[in-house]
């Protein structure tokens, strides 16, 4: 995956910048409807949550610390709350280990890089892409724990709205408390540990 072109962000930058649009009355995108401004203060709180209550598992940051350096890039956007409940926890991961160097993309700027890291066909995100030293992607995760993915392509099934769906997801974040999330990424880092 060739990455030299695309315009990335520390995630300090990234979180600065949501907060400096949202200050304006803008998100981040093209869309800066009344929606998506409320979608992001909304994300921006969720956020805050996240880095105050989030606490990585030991097992984890062993892996962390073990793995083969790895670039993460993910793509994401402001008003996303699948990233706003995710991220946070990616970024404490990233600041665990020096082997992981994190880079934030904005999704809507790059649409061909997404476009080559769709979900089943969907622009999803956010979207974690990890590259070994040569830029070869290692794994990709996202746009959220696989067991809330299920739950979500269940409530789809069976017609329930948006609203109902957005309710769980977000009613199931700090049920879980990152603990899907964490065994998902210890998982794809033992496939990279260093022996």
């Amino acid at each position: 995956m060739e990455t030299e072109y695309l315009k990335t962000y520390t995630y300090e930058a990234y979180r600065s910048m949501v907060e400096q649009l949202l200050k304006i009355g803008m998100s981040t995108g093209e869309n800066h409807s009344a929606d998506m401004i409320n979608f992001t203060r909304i994300n921006v709180s969720r956020m805050r949550r996240v880095e105050k209550t989030a606490q990585l598992n030991q097992d984890l940051i062993i892996a962390l610390c073990h793995t083969a350096p790895q670039k993460w890039i993910v793509l994401t956007e402001g008003w996303c709350g699948d990233a706003a409940q995710s991220l946070p926890w990616i970024a404490k991961m990233a600041n665990a280990s020096d082997k992981i160097d994190l880079h934030i993309l904005f999704r809507d700027k790059n649409l061909d890089t997404m476009d080559q890291f769709l979900t089943n066909g969907s622009r999803s995100i956010p979207k974690l892409i990890a590259l070994d030293e040569q830029n070869t992607v290692l794994f990709t995760w996202g746009p959220r724990p696989q067991k809330l993915q299920e739950i979500r392509k269940k409530m789809l099934e069976q017609n329930q709205t948006k609203e109902e769906i957005n309710k769980a997801i977000h009613t199931w974040y700090p049920k879980n408390k990152g603990q899907e999330l964490q065994r998902e990424f210890l998982e794809l880092l033992n496939a990279n540990v260093l022996v």
